[in-house]
């Protein structure tokens, strides 16, 4: 079954007879549950960015709306929830003329703990001794290459603020409250939609949505001193500010009418969503510019057709190398491209220290191996350790430590502000057999993969753990990218025998899923494949099986699928 993690929508502007819209009634049903198909109340509808309702007690919602004609239209239906993140499902519809509009539509919002990073609006005014191997959950999110206005740029990890103030209140000490008035001269920006950058995680996270007064108000994260927000409304020129924080700010933002070109350049990796920095923007010969470090670039346009023409992205570091997009007056003023890293990324791990038990017997004991020792082993085997005082740091913000987590506060890990991917556990087991085990924990806490192996002599603890730390790493998720596909038997990926690949293996591909017209709409599982020949840090795959319309190109996403 395919599964969709983000809807990325074509939204133009049709100007048919002057700058005059042509409307027709639409009556849109939509059906809300959860993964596990259960009915979702009080999910949030919202259709062009307007919020216009939310499902009932039974899941259900219905709506009489006047929407423009021939143009496609954005669908969100969200829940904020303080328990779980629910990721944000999003479709797409068209009004035509003369036709009875009636569209039902089933989202699927599937749910993830622990809760998210964000914090709700401020009250107005202001086994382990066995080797397992289990496969990590599927990625929530990924974006690709489509021109779009969704109000989620980058699809991050974070849920409306708004929304979940609805559900609880969270206390002064998990942010600071600042409030934003969105005005263009004297008049409020209803509906305007505030995010601010996460720079570790390199994402926009979203923050709120004004309300009539142009007034909204959400907690940054309290160990943030700066913070630079993005904020967009339909009608008006997309703006980026940076500025320092104090307690209780309040941040009157000015936008200017018009349109912006907007270019979002994303990484799907691992699950996470991060900005790609440094991606070349140009408007046929014209350098516009490069990413910043959420991978976003703005470009005010004063006039109709000012962007129109060829808009080439261009990279030496990243799949692809160079993407054209053409552009007239009726494109959508937003692109969202995917990258992939010509070398795969590893997965970042964060690693506790030792945990020593004592299994009996009178033989001497052996001591534990120092985190220093399995830290630079595993680099050595090449994982990505994100370890560091900082981090330390950021687990004491949120009154954990890294070193004292379990299964009663593990779902608060996402709130630390540092990208991971896996937690590292290592134990050691004292006496007569002794032995060292090392277990893989994703973010939701479930493990992933587990191996041991004894210790028979104090000089074995290294080989013990370069032995340890290799099959860890070949285990775990690794993702890696198509490089070159010259035909369905010849296509090579990035990723090898040093990554746990072995011919016969089964892979996903993720790329851009398509309508019969060719259209993009969604970055999404495209097709599966076999491993037929595999090297230390290449591989290559034969398709088998495609989703329709599908095309496995260059820049795709690939992962090993160890499902059984």
């Amino acid at each position: 079954m395919f599964t969709r993690y983000a809807s990325l929508v074509l939204l133009s502007v049709s100007l048919l007879m002057g700058c005059r819209y042509f409307q027709a009634e639409a009556t849109v049903s939509v059906q809300a549950l959860t993964g596990e198909g259960e009915a979702l109340p009080n999910a949030k509808v919202v259709v062009n960015k307007i919020h216009v309702g939310q499902t009932d007690d039974h899941g259900f919602f219905k709506g009489h709306i006047e929407l423009p004609i021939d143009e496609p239209i954005l669908i969100e239906v969200s829940k904020g929830s303080k328990e779980v993140f629910y990721a944000p499902f999003f479709e797409t519809i068209k009004v035509k003329r003369g036709d009875i509009n009636t569209f039902k539509l089933t989202a699927t919002l599937y749910g993830v703990k622990p809760a998210t990073d964000e914090v709700p609006l401020a009250p107005s005014p202001s086994s382990e001794l066995t080797e397992s191997a289990a496969s990590t959950g599927e990625t929530l999110s990924t974006l690709d290459v489509v021109d779009t206005s969704l109000p989620t740029p980058t699809l991050s990890t974070a849920t409306d603020a708004n929304a979940s103030a609805e559900e609880a209140v969270q206390p002064v000490s998990e942010g600071r409250p600042i409030t934003f008035y969105v005005v263009s001269g004297r008049d409020a920006v209803e509906n305007a939609a505030v995010y601010f950058g996460d720079g570790a995680k390199k994402q926009w996270i979203q923050g709120c949505y004004a309300n009539a007064s142009g007034r909204c108000t959400f907690r940054i994260p309290s160990n943030l001193d700066s913070v630079t927000i993005l904020v967009r409304a339909k009608g008006f020129q997309t703006q980026s500010k940076s500025f320092e924080l104090l307690d209780g700010d309040k941040v009157r933002i000015e936008l200017a009418r018009g349109k912006s070109l907007e270019v979002f350049a994303i990484n799907p990796n691992q699950g996470n969503m991060e900005g790609v920095e440094g991606i070349k923007v140009s408007l046929g010969d014209k350098e516009l510019g490069s990413t910043d470090r959420f991978g976003s670039l703005l470009a005010p346009m004063t006039t109709e057709g000012e962007m129109s023409g060829r808009i080439t992205l261009t990279s030496e570091q990243w799949l692809p190398a160079k993407v054209e997009f053409k552009r007239d007056a009726f494109s959508s003023d937003s692109i969202i491209q995917h990258f992939q890293s010509l070398k795969p990324i590893a997965p970042k791990l964060a690693i506790m220290e030792f945990i020593s038990y004592r299994a009996g017997g009178d033989s001497t004991l052996l001591s534990p191996p120092s985190l220093d020792s399995l830290t630079a082993t595993l680099v050595s085997a090449g994982a990505n350790v994100v370890n560091s005082p900082a981090l330390r740091g950021k687990f004491a913000e949120q009154k954990l430590s890294l070193d004292d987590l379990s299964p009663t506060n593990f779902n608060q890990v996402k709130k630390v502000a540092e990208s991971m991917n896996y937690i590292i556990r290592p134990s050691f087991i004292e006496g007569a057999e002794a032995r060292i085990i090392l277990s893989a924990i994703d973010l939701q806490g479930s493990m992933i993969y587990s191996a041991s192996q004894s210790v028979k002599a104090k000089g074995s603890t290294s080989a013990v753990l370069a032995e340890l730390s290799q099959r860890l790493m070949q285990n775990i998720r690794h993702e890696g990218s198509i490089i070159e596909n010259q035909s369905e038997d010849e296509i090579r990926i990035n990723i090898g025998k040093n990554h746990g690949l072995a011919i016969g293996d089964k892979l996903t591909i993720t790329g851009n899923a398509r309508l019969p017209s060719g259209e993009i709409t969604a970055w999404d599982t495209i097709a599966s494949a076999t491993v037929v020949d595999v090297i230390a840090e290449r591989g290559r795959i034969k398709i088998l099986q495609t989703q329709p319309n599908a095309r496995v190109e260059a820049g795709n996403n690939v992962a090993l699928d160890r499902k059984p």
